[in-house]
């Protein structure tokens, strides 16, 4: 998610379990009692220089409240006056505020001080190109923000001018802040939210074909429109273009929820390899086989057309099978997206952290043709696409239910 604009939508999760620590008449969002996942920043513009040291580990007696906004969100910079208000009034308070923003750090930081100030004891981290904050703590709408207790447990989801001193220092005395959930959200994600949430659940079901696949880690597992090879991925951690069956459509979508008690959190990833070998019914196995691969390789440099990223503009990458254009965009990002694009597995031998602008056509995949694929990645990028076989490491998945052959 580095390096791109994200279209927001007003939208929250539903997490169960109540804390036994919080107030039964609490309403603080459905996140409440969910263990916060671990902060996985790629840079930071304000705060410590190096972002393994922005991690809830490393914050052990604090209430941290991450502020999630965009510098082309209308409405964040209203809320900017709030939370310097708040760090002020809570300066001598184990506390403290981190905004988590998706763009280039150097456009964070003429945004900050040219056009809205946030006050110097706010840190401030970009999320990665792989989304890991954004999407653990599922937030689909900004300005939005996550109050964690000292316990590194998620008290409250909510907007964040809902985000008061009194909320905070409830927080830190263990209880569960009264705060509103954007109105938009309660119903989106899960239309039959019971009235009473569950200490226990799974669910697996068809999915519209055409969603957009989301997949959340927060308190267990969630996933919308999200194909069966990807649910692999994320059980087996074989990368999907790596998954193979003979048997079993691995483009289908689902969605689904693996939501443990509170203790089991950490199994949640055993728990969906149980609830996919149980439900299709299937196997699944690891082994080391010769496969067709795609190495990208720059033998002689960036091609005409391969440009470093400029500094305006937002991030976009399309790419279909006649064309890619892209704006901020990494080569390991590329590999990814051609691996999915082209049922291909692409290896990135290249600088795979230099960001690049590109725009390039093509006629078809025949390696021979003059004007395809292959060809004009090497005439207009300068990236040889070399098709070779290597031993990996790649999974196999069959229906179990089916007759022995």
């Amino acid at each position: 998610m580095l390096h791109r604009q994200l279209s927001y939508i007003c939208a929250s999760t539903c997490l169960l379990i109540a804390s036994l620590l919080l107030a039964p008449e609490a309403r603080a969002g459905y996140w409440v009692g969910a263990k916060a996942p671990e902060l996985t920043m790629d840079g930071m513009v304000r705060g410590p220089a190096n972002p393994d040291d922005v991690k809830l580990a490393k914050l052990p007696g604090k209430t941290v409240v991450l502020a999630f906004w965009s510098i082309n969100c209308p409405s964040c910079p209203k809320v900017m006056p709030h939370l310097n208000g708040l760090v002020e009034e809570l300066s001598d308070e184990p506390f403290q505020v981190i905004s988590v923003v998706n763009y280039p750090p150097e456009d964070v930081q003429d945004f900050l001080e040219n056009q809205h100030q946030l006050d110097e004891r706010i840190w401030v981290g970009v999320d990665g190109m792989d989304q890991s904050i954004t999407y653990d703590y599922l937030i689909m709408g900004v300005p939005m923000t996550v109050i964690i207790n000292d316990k590194g447990t998620v008290a409250a989801v909510t907007h964040p001018l809902n985000v008061t001193a009194e909320a905070v220092r409830d927080v830190m005395a263990g209880k569960a802040p009264v705060v509103e959930m954007p109105p938009a959200a309660e119903g989106l994600l899960d239309k039959e939210l019971p009235t009473q949430l569950p200490i226990y659940e799974v669910l697996l079901r068809a999915s519209a074909q055409d969603g957009y696949s989301r997949f959340s880690r927060v308190g267990g597992l969630r996933f919308f429109s999200t194909p069966l090879r990807d649910m692999l991925f994320q059980a087996y951690g074989v990368p999907p273009s790596l998954i193979y069956s003979d048997s079993l459509l691995l483009s289908a979508k689902y969605d689904g929820k693996i939501i443990p008690p509170p203790h089991r959190v950490q199994d949640a990833r055993e728990m969906l390899k149980t609830m996919l070998t149980n439900s299709f019914p299937l196997t699944a196995e690891k082994e080391q086989r010769p496969v067709e691969v795609i190495a990208m390789q720059m033998p002689n440099g960036p091609g005409p057309e391969l440009r470093p990223a400029a500094d305006e503009g937002d991030w976009i990458f399309e790419l279909t099978d006649r064309y890619v254009r892209a704006k901020k965009t990494p080569m390991n990002y590329f590999a990814y997206r051609l691996s999915e694009e082209f049922g291909i597995h692409v290896i990135p031998e290249t600088d795979e952290d230099e960001i690049y602008d590109f725009t390039v056509s093509w006629v078809s995949m025949d390696d021979e043709d003059p004007r395809g694929f292959k060809a004009r990645m090497l005439e207009k990028l300068g990236l040889d696409m070399k098709r070779e076989t290597r031993v990996m490491e790649v999974l196999q998945v069959e229906r179990s239910d089916l007759p022995a052959q």
